[in-house]
């Protein structure tokens, strides 16, 4: 599965292989991997959700602790991997026009170690709320052959491409045309294709860098007594240092616990203090974060995952029986809808 923007697939993100408290191994985004539980007779049932009150519900329980916190050395490891897109011929294309399409390779995927700590954490009825402390560590192992965090990845430079897109809608085209100008002489650019397009290691589009285009634009802004753009690219993942640093820079979010309805289990009710993402429309939060699944799915049943990197709910249906480690599973993949 591919996010559009900047050049890269944010593809095939996979969470760790998890043994969780009621058998739910899953992946995000891709094929994911979910525990049949309505196979048996009703007393199994039975088991599944008393396990589940006890191994998910209670902070005192051994789920829950993994929940919280999976950065110590045995807890199970969530993975996720990235593919991006590559351009390659853009100064001939851009400025010659010698090359009639310009070239696209795929390069990786690179797989990234994602660490987690759930702090500030408050329970109210069947809602918790919690802050998230996420930080990544790349994983060669995971990775394709050969790749490195450190790779340079030339793509088009949305966010300054949108912010002149926005500005050529607020100001007359010779307004823009100069401030353009003077970005360019003020960081040496001389080439077209050095603005259209930006050269980053695959490190700074996953986790943020400055844009010395956009810094530059922000201080022609500033100066102009107009209002300034941020300067830095915010990535697609946050990499945070510390607890305190994720306390200042998150909000609060919420999901269900299961308590009262078990297909609920860990489905997002509100993120980063936000119920709807104010897109064209009001998006609704919902979904699981693909790390963990309600008990008793059947094969006719519709998976949930909220993706924090698209901030949408990506619905999952039934692709094929599979295997975890002798436990019979039910492989899902990415619904049509997600490309309607």
């Amino acid at each position: 599965t591919h996010t559009p923007g900047f050049g890269m697939a944010v593809g095939q993100q996979h969470c760790s292989r998890c043994v969780i408290a009621v058998g739910v191994a899953a992946c995000l985004l891709g094929i994911a991997l979910v525990v049949i539980g309505a196979m048996g007779p009703p007393a199994v049932n039975d088991v599944l959700h008393e396990k589940l009150l006890e191994e998910v519900l209670l902070s005192e329980s051994e789920g829950f602790k993994i929940w919280q916190n999976n950065t110590w050395d045995d807890a199970p490891p969530h993975w996720k991997t990235f593919t991006f897109y590559n351009y390659t011929s853009v100064r001939d294309f851009v400025e010659h026009g010698t090359t009639p399409v310009l070239g696209v390779e795929e390069v990786g995927p690179y797989a990234f170690r994602k660490y987690v700590v759930r702090f500030n954490r408050l329970v109210v009825n069947d809602s918790i709320y919690f802050q998230e402390y996420e930080y990544y560590k790349f994983d060669p192992e995971h990775s394709a052959p050969g790749v490195s965090p450190d790779d340079i990845i030339i793509s088009p430079n949305v966010p300054f491409i949108g912010a002149l897109d926005v500005m050529s809608h607020q100001f007359a085209s010779h307004f823009v045309d100069q401030v353009l100008e003077r970005i360019m002489a003020e960081v040496g650019i001389r080439m077209d294709h050095e603005v259209v397009f930006w050269n980053k290691t695959v490190h700074q589009l996953l986790f943020g860098c400055e844009d010395r285009l956009m810094a530059q634009l922000s201080k022609l802004l500033d100066l102009a007594h107009l209002p300034p753009v941020d300067p830095f690219f915010a990535g697609f993942n946050p990499n945070m240092t510390s607890l305190v640093e994720a306390a200042e820079k998150t909000k609060y979010n919420s999901v269900n616990t299961g308590l009262y309805q078990e297909s609920k289990l860990l489905q997002f009710q509100q993120y980063q203090g936000e119920k709807n993402m104010n897109w064209a429309w009001p998006y609704p939060v919902g979904g699981t974060n693909g790390e963990q699944f309600g008990p008793n799915h059947k094969r006719s049943d519709v998976v949930y995952a909220w993706v924090a990197e698209l901030q949408r709910n990506v619905e999952m249906v039934y692709y094929r029986d599979s295997e975890y480690e002798g436990i019979p599973t039910i492989s899902v993949t990415n619904s049509d809808k997600l490309y309607a």
